[in-house]
Order: structure tokens, then sequence, then C-alpha cells
């Protein structure tokens, strides 16, 4: 086993936990940020070599970067929104039917009635 296979085993060091590093700040950039979730990184043993007998490793390498959440979480806000926006519509319905029927001020239905049948 040369120098060189030695140094390439490093430098796939270097460059996965480089890669994990990066991710790491990342996240503790984003900690604050409303709907970031957090990454994690996943490292996998590249193939192993077999030299005078025994077993040598040749480094590792990133095999995924996944976003880390809950199911529940994220099915739990979607209800809310969706809710969310149904109350909206129910609200905007509302205000047109209850513009109709004021009788807080002098131009609701009260006052339009009166107004007809006082004219006979």
């Amino acid at each position: 086993m040369g120098n060189f296979t030695v140094f390439a085993t490093a430098i796939t060091a270097l460059r996965a936990n480089t890669t994990a590093l990066s991710v790491v700040s990342n996240n503790i950039a984003n900690i604050n940020t409303p709907g970031y979730s957090r990454q994690t990184v996943s490292l996998t043993a590249n193939q192993t070599q077999t030299f005078g007998g025994e077993q040598i490793g040749r480094g590792v390498n990133v095999t995924d970067i996944s976003r880390s959440y809950s199911n529940f979480a994220e099915l739990r806000v979607r209800t809310a929104m969706q809710s969310q926006g149904e109350q909206n519509a129910i609200y905007k319905n509302i205000r047109q039917v209850e513009s109709v029927f004021n009788e807080l001020d002098s131009g609701g239905i009260g006052k339009s009635m009166t107004d007809f049948f006082w004219r006979f």
C-alpha cells in the first residue's frame, strides 16, 4: 500500500467532513428561521481493500443529506391551514350578510322596512 492510497483515504475523510461541517453550519445559521428543519448527513464507509491478508479501509463518502421533520407536526400545520382557509371564507360571507342586516347604524334592514311601511 503506497502513500498515495493513504492520502486518498484522508482526502475522502476531509471531503465528507467538510460537507458535514457545512450542513451543521447551515443548521446553526437557520436555527431561528421559521419553517426551517434540521438537516443531517449520512456517511458510508467505502469498500475495503485487502492487503497482505488484512482489510484496509479506503475512506468515507457522504451518501445522503436528509431533512429532519415530524410527520405529525406537518400534518397538524396543513390541517390548521386548511381550517383557517375555510374559516376565512365563512367570515367573508358573514361580513357580507352582516352589512345587509346591520342595525348598529342607520343603513340596516330594520330602517329600510320601517321606511317602507311608514309610506303607506
